[in-house]
């Protein structure tokens, strides 16, 4: 099974979320791996320096994407922004299509563009991939935040319903994974992690410490 993560806008935090779910997938025992679509290599080098915490991720290019979606398994794929070959390519071979979207005028502008290139996939393979939307860098307080959790609930697309917030600790977590931050500091984050990746398993029907199929 092969999940890309994907969004034609840069800074919604498609590295991140792609980090922090292998994180925690591996911590409960899921068999997964790993791949890095993007050439800047930023998934890779933080599972290099994630010390076990999440399996070390190989960088592949588009040609490979189908060779990874007849893989047995759990492959989480990060790709690079834009709608290009890398997006274009994964679409084509992917189960599932994770699409974070940050609170931004900007977001809300390009993730229709996003959408249709899913939707076009979707009527040529039947309904493949699956999306899920995952909003990201949420804050309660500010309008952009409630404003976008209203449009993603007009669209009439699946979206998770744990969100990641706008938190520090994400920003601190750098290049060596959230587990890398002191217990005390990532308490939030790894409760809201936790509760993202259970739905994540729910949507993908993978059950923890069994091989994906």
């Amino acid at each position: 099974m092969l999940v890309c993560f994907a969004s034609e806008k840069g800074g919604v935090g498609k590295t991140t979320v792609a980090a922090l779910l292998a994180e925690r997938l591996t911590t409960l025992g899921v068999p997964l791996r790993l791949c890095d679509g993007d050439r800047q290599a930023s998934l890779a080098a933080v599972a290099e320096r994630a010390e076990g915490r999440m399996p070390v991720a190989v960088e592949v290019r588009p040609p490979e994407f189908p060779a990874l979606a007849a893989a047995p398994g759990l492959t989480l794929l990060d790709l690079p922004s834009g709608i290009g070959l890398e997006f274009n390519t994964a679409l084509s071979v992917a189960h599932h299509a994770i699409i974070p979207v940050a609170p931004s005028a900007f977001d809300l502008r390009t993730l229709p563009a996003t959408l249709a290139q899913v939707r076009r996939a979707q009527e040529l393979r039947g309904g493949l991939p699956r999306a899920l939307i995952v909003p990201n860098k949420i804050d309660l307080r500010e309008p952009a935040s409630k404003e976008l959790l209203a449009a993603l609930a007009r669209l009439g697309w699946s979206v998770s319903q744990t969100w990641l917030l706008e938190r520090s600790v994400y920003r601190r977590m750098g290049a060596a994974g959230l587990g890398a931050l002191p217990r005390g500091a990532r308490r939030l984050a790894d409760d809201e992690v936790a509760g993202l990746a259970d739905e994540v398993l729910e949507v993908l029907g993978v059950g923890r410490r069994e091989e994906a199929a």
